[in-house]
C-alpha cells in the first residue's frame, strides 16, 4: 500500500513534467527526412530553408480600382507592413529606387568584367559601327530619361554606361511580377524563426487585420490571397494539433467506454489509467529528451499505444481475478517478458531503417512496452490491494474456443483467407508519395497557383543543380549552360530561367571580359566611340575617355548587405564538401532540359518531388528488410524458448496470416501501401504476437481464461487504433485501418491456428 501511495505521486510528477517541458515539432520535414548523406542534406536544407520559410507572397486583385487609387492602397499597405516588427522586408519583385541605387553602386565598377558571356565575340559587335549606335541610342536615352542624374554620375566611370545593359540582362534573369491591371503581388520577409510556427501565426493574423482595415476603407474592393511555406506550416500545424487532440479524447474516452462495458469497475478504470498515464508520459520524456522534441504524428500515434501496453495489465488482471490472485501474475511474468522482447525487437528493427519518423515511433514505443511491463510486474499488484478493482469481464467469445465451432469454422475461415491473400497480395503495390500522408493541402495548392500565374517565377522544386570543387568550378559549369538554356527558350520549351550570372560571374568569365576589353580598346576603338556619339549630336568632348580596366574580380563577400544578397545566397549553396550554383527553372519540359544539359560535368536536373520519392522509396525498401529481420530474429527467439522451430512457427501463424491477409484485402481495394502501412502492420504483428505468446503458453493451464484476456486486449486495441479514423491527417487513417482489422484478426485466428498448449 505504501508503494502504491509513492506510485501515484511519481505517476502525478510525470505526467506534469511531460506536459510542462516537452517540445512539439509539426514541420512534416522532421518526421520524413534525415540529412544523413549529401544528397539528403541538401534535400532538408532546400525544404527547411530559412529564407523560404519565412517569406509569404501576398496577392491582391482589385480589378475596380483604377491606377492610382491601386498604387496608393499598395503604399499604403508596405508602409504598415514595414512597421510591424517581425518584419525585415516588403518588396514587389522589383527594385526600389534606394535598391535599384545600390545595385548600381556596387556593379557599376565591374561593368567590363560582367558585360559579357561571350566577350571574344560581343566586345567587337560593340565596337561596330551598328554596335556603337545602338550603345549611343541608349546612353542618349539615359540622359534624357526619367533620371538623367543617376546616368551622369556613371558617365565618369562608365563613359559608354555598359552598366545599362547589365541592368537589362538582370531584368530578365530575376524572377518578377507580370505587368497586369489590376493586380499586384508583394514579397514579404519576416524575421520570425522558421520553427515558430505559432509567432507565424500571429503575424497571419496581424496581416488579415491589416488588409481588413484598409480595404474597408475602399469599400472591400480588393481581394488578398496569400501564400508561401509559413501558411502551410500553420495550416499542417493546426491540422496535427487538432488530430492530436481529437484522436486522444477519441482513443482514451472509446477505451474507457469499453473498459467499463467488459469490466463494469470504475476502480478497475482508474488503475488502468493511471498505469497508462505513466507509461505516455515516461515515453515521451524519454523521446523528447533524446531527440529534443516529440513529432506531432508520433504524439498521435502515442495516443493509441494504450491499446497495446494496456495488453499486459489487461492479461495480468483477468488471470488475477479468475485464477491464484497475486500468485498468478507471478506465472503470467515468463510470457509477458517474451512477448515484450519481441514487440521491441520488432520496433528495433524499423528504427534502423534510417527513416526519421520511424526511429522515433520505435522509441516511443519501444519505451511504453518496456514501462508498461515494469509497471504490471511491480506497481499493478500494489494498485490492485489498493483500490480492489473487479476485474471480472463480462464479455465472453469462450464459444469460439469449443472444438465444434472450430471444426467448423476453421476450414472455411482459412479457405477464404488464402484467397483473400492470393488474390490481393498479386494486386499489391506500394506508393512513396509522401503528399498522401499530410493533411489535405489542395486548396492552399490552388492558391498558390493562382498566385504564381502572375508571377514570372521558378517552378516549385524544380531547378540545375551544378557542382564544383569551389564556387569557382561551380560557376563556369554554369555559365556553360546559359547557351543551352537560352536555345531551349527560344524554341518554347522553357518560359523562364534564372542563372547566378550575371549578379555574379567566375573569376575566369571576369577576367577574360576585362583582358578582351583592353585588347580591343585601341586609338581606333576610342576614336570610332567619340565618331559615334558626335554622330548623333553628342559633345564627345564631355564625355570621360575609354580606359582600360585593372580591377579585382568582383566576389560573393562584395555582395554581402546589398540588395542582391538573398538572390545570391539562394543560388550559392554547400553540398556535402562541394559548392553548388543552383539555376531555377520556370515551367519547362523536364525531359527536354535534361537532355540539353548531359555532358556538361557535375551538372544534374534536381526535383524535389522525385527526390523526395527516391528517398522515401529507399527508407520504405530499407524498413521492408530490416522488419524481415526483425521478424527472422523473433522467430530464433521463440524457436530457442519453446526449443522447436515448428512451436515457434505456430505461435507467429496469426499474426502472420492477420497480415498478409489485410495486405490482400488492400490489395483487392486498389488501395496503395505506404510507409506508414507499414508501420502499421509492424504495430499488428507485434499485438498479434503477444497474443500468440499468451495463447500458446497458457501458464494458468486454463484456455477460457486466457482468451478472455486477449478478447479484452484486442478490442481495447481496434478502438485504440480505429479511433486513428476520426483524424484528418491521411497518415493517420493508413494506420487506423490497418492495425483495427488486423489486430481483430488476429486474435479470432487464434483459437482456429493454436490448437492445444505450446510450452516447454
Amino acid at each position: 500500500m505504501k508503494h502504491a501511495g509513492w506510485f501515484l505521486v511519481l505517476s502525478a510528477g510525470l505526467a506534469l513534467l511531460a506536459i510542462t517541458t516537452t517540445r512539439i515539432h509539426t514541420d512534416i520535414t522532421d518526421f520524413f527526412f534525415h540529412g544523413d548523406d549529401a544528397d539528403s542534406a541538401f534535400l532538408v536544407n532546400q525544404l527547411q530553408s530559412d529564407e523560404l520559410a519565412r517569406r509569404y507572397l501576398v496577392g491582391f486583385s482589385y480589378p475596380d480600382l483604377d491606377e492610382e487609387a491601386g498604387f496608393d492602397f499598395l503604399t499604403a499597405v508596405r508602409q504598415r507592413l514595414e512597421a510591424d516588427p517581425d518584419v525585415q522586408r516588403v518588396n514587389s519583385g522589383r527594385p526600389s529606387e534606394a535598391a535599384l541605387r545600390q545595385l548600381i553602386q556596387v556593379y557599376a565598377p565591374h561593368h567590363v568584367q560582367l558585360f559579357s558571356l561571350q566577350p571574344e565575340q560581343d566586345f567587337p559587335t560593340l565596337f561596330s559601327t551598328q554596335g556603337l549606335d545602338a550603345q549611343e541610342l541608349r546612353v542618349r536615352e539615359a540622359l534624357l530619361g526619367p533620371d538623367p542624374q543617376l546616368a551622369k554620375s556613371l558617365l565618369h566611370e562608365d563613359p559608354m554606361l555598359l552598366t545599362l545593359n547589365w541592368l537589362q540582362k538582370l531584368g530578365r534573369s530575376t524572377p518578377r511580377p507580370l505587368t497586369r491591371q489590376g493586380y499586384s503581388v508583394l514579397f514579404v520577409d519576416t524575421r520570425i524563426d522558421a520553427t515558430d510556427t505559432a509567432a507565424q501565426a500571429r503575424f497571419q493574423q496581424r496581416l488579415q487585420t491589416i488588409f481588413k482595415q484598409l480595404d474597408a476603407s475602399l469599400g472591400d474592393a480588393v481581394h488578398m490571397e496569400v501564400t508561401g511555406v509559413p501558411v502551410f506550416a500553420v495550416h499542417i500545424k493546426n491540422a496535427v494539433a487538432q488530430d492530436i487532440q481529437r484522436v486522444s479524447i477519441l482513443s482514451a474516452a472509446s477505451v474507457a467506454l469499453l473498459f467499463l462495458l467488459v469490466f463494469r469497475s470504475g476502480r478497475a478504470l482508474l488503475v488502468t489509467a493511471l498505469l497508462m498515464l505513466t507509461t505516455l508520459a515516461t515515453a515521451v520524456l524519454v523521446t523528447d529528451g533524446v531527440f529534443g522534441y516529440v513529432h506531432g504524428l508520433t504524439l498521435a500515434l502515442g495516443t493509441t499505444l494504450i491499446g497495446v501496453c494496456i495488453d499486459y495489465p489487461i492479461h495480468a488482471m483477468v488471470h488475477a481475478s479468475e485464477a491464484a490472485g497475486a500468485a498468478t501474475l507471478q506465472r503470467l511474468w515468463s510470457p509477458m517478458i517474451l512477448a515484450g522482447i519481441t514487440t521491441v525487437i520488432g520496433y528495433a528493427a524499423l528504427a534502423m531503417s534510417g527513416f526519421p519518423g520511424l526511429q522515433q515511433i520505435a522509441l516511443f514505443s519501444a519505451t511504453g512496452i518496456l514501462t508498461a511491463l515494469l509497471l504490471t510486474r511491480f506497481a499493478l499488484p500494489g494498485l490492485i490491494a489498493m483500490f480492489h478493482p473487479s476485474l471480472h469481464p463480462r464479455l465472453s467469445a469462450n464459444w469460439l474456443l469449443a472444438e465444434p465451432v472450430t471444426r467448423i469454422l476453421r476450414p472455411g475461415i482459412l479457405v477464404v483467407a488464402a484467397v483473400v491473400v492470393v488474390a490481393g497480395d498479386s494486386r499489391l503495390h506500394w506508393s512513396s508519395d509522401l503528399n498522401t500522408l499530410s493533411p489535405d493541402l489542395e486548396q492552399l495548392r490552388q492558391r498558390d497557383r493562382s498566385i504564381r500565374t502572375h508571377l514570372v517565377t521558378v517552378e516549385p522544386g524544380r531547378f540545375l543543380l551544378v557542382s564544383g570543387n569551389n564556387i569557382e568550378q561551380a560557376l563556369q559549369s554554369a555559365e556553360q549552360l546559359i547557351p543551352r538554356l537560352r536555345q531551349l527558350h527560344d524554341e518554347g520549351v522553357l518560359d523562364a530561367f534564372f542563372p547566378v550570372y550575371p549578379l555574379l560571374a567566375s573569376r575566369a568569365l571576369q577576367q577574360r571580359n576585362e583582358t578582351q576589353w583592353n585588347e580591343i580598346l585601341d586609338a581606333a576603338a576610342s576614336t570610332h566611340w567619340r565618331q559615334a556619339l558626335e554622330r548623333h549630336g553628342l559633345n564627345a568632348r564631355t564625355f570621360p575617355p575609354l580606359q582600360p580596366e585593372r580591377l579585382a574580380p568582383l566576389q560573393p563577400a562584395d555582395l554581402k548587405g546589398t540588395s542582391a544578397w538573398p538572390l545570391i545566397s539562394s543560388q550559392l549553396v554547400q553540398l556535402g564538401e562541394q559548392t553548388a550554383a543552383i539555376i531555377w527553372l520556370g515551367h519547362h519540359d523536364p525531359g527536354r532540359v535534361r537532355r540539353a544539359v548531359a555532358g556538361i560535368p557535375q551538372v544534374r536536373y534536381f526535383s524535389q518531388k522525385d527526390s523526395i520519392t527516391r528517398l522515401a522509396t529507399r527508407y520504405r525498401e530499407h524498413a521492408t528488410t530490416m522488419l524481415l529481420l526483425g521478424m527472422l530474429t523473433i522467430l530464433l527467439l521463440l524457436a530457442v524458448r519453446y526449443r522447436s522451430l515448428r512451436r515457434a512457427l505456430q505461435v507467429l501463424a496469426p499474426a502472420a496470416a492477420s497480415i498478409l491477409i489485410v495486405m490482400g484485402a488492400w490489395g483487392l481495394v486498389g488501395v496503395p501501401l505506404g510507409m506508414l502501412h507499414l508501420v502499421g502492420l509492424l504495430l499488428a504483428a507485434a499485438i498479434c504476437v503477444d497474443y500468440g505468446i499468451f495463447f500458446a503458453d497458457n501458464r494458468v493451464g486454463d484456455r477460457r481464461i486466457t482468451f478472455q484476456a486477449i478478447m479484452v486486449s484486442a478490442l481495447t486495441s481496434a478502438v485504440s487504433f480505429g479511433a486513428l479514423g476520426a483524424a484528418q491527417t491521411p497518415a493517420l487513417h493508413a494506420l487506423a485501418w490497418t492495425v483495427a482489422p488486423a489486430v481483430l484478426l488476429g486474435f479470432l485466428l487464434c483459437p482456429l491456428m493454436l490448437r492445444g498448449r505450446v510450452s516447454c
